[in-house]
């Protein structure tokens, strides 16, 4: 259930706007939608919400490989923020390539840990 929630949460939510945009098409109101993505989740950047929702998972169930690597990707993004605001091609292809990867990250994880698990 928890991982569910991440899944949601987070990979939802990160994902939408690079869901829906080729990775050349980048215009600034797709990008503007795109940090709000990342950096504007309820509950603040997609990348502190997460922190908040994987600590209950790995308490109860350890580390887990998809975490490791969700995290990693989520600090790409974040480091990625200036490039993303201003707009830079190369990096909201990579941006929309991380977010899909969590996103997808997530939804195993979730697969992975099954019901009534973590």
């Amino acid at each position: 259930m928890l991982a569910s929630r991440l899944a949601h949460d987070v990979g939802k939510y990160m994902a939408r706007t690079a869901h829906n945009v080729a990775a050349d098409k980048w215009t600034p109101t797709l990008a503007a939608m795109l940090c709000r993505d990342l950096f504007e989740l309820r509950g603040g950047r997609a990348s502190a919400v997460f922190e908040t929702l994987a600590r209950p998972i790995e308490s109860l169930s350890g580390p887990q490989e998809g975490l490791v690597r969700a995290r990693a990707h989520l600090a790409e993004l974040d480091a990625l923020e200036g490039h993303l605001r201003a707009s830079d091609a190369g990096a909201l292809a990579r941006a929309a390539v991380l977010a899909l990867a969590v996103e997808d990250g997530l939804r195993k994880l979730a697969r992975d840990l099954g019901k009534g698990s973590p």
